[in-house]
């Protein structure tokens, strides 16, 4: 009779770093991968990503406007 060992990250989502299914609960707020060095603490917040600078998103409007026109004052 053969006996399954259950997998240690049971209900656990794949790795971000090497995208396999090894991440394992170290201690009560502490997750690391078996297969890779990495590891989170639980109990601080990742930092954030920079926001995006709202200026360049008015620049590429403009730019696509002034286009248009020029297309439409071109082709008229």
């Amino acid at each position: 009779m053969t006996s399954q060992i259950p997998s240690l990250s049971y209900g656990m989502p794949n790795c971000p770093s090497c995208s396999k299914q090894g991440l394992v609960l170290t201690t009560k707020d502490r997750v690391a991968c078996i297969f890779c060095d990495f590891r989170r603490d639980l109990a601080t917040t990742p930092p954030k990503k920079p926001a995006k600078n709202p200026t360049s998103d008015v620049w590429s409007v403009f730019l696509l406007l002034l286009i248009i026109t020029f297309l439409i004052v071109v082709l008229t």
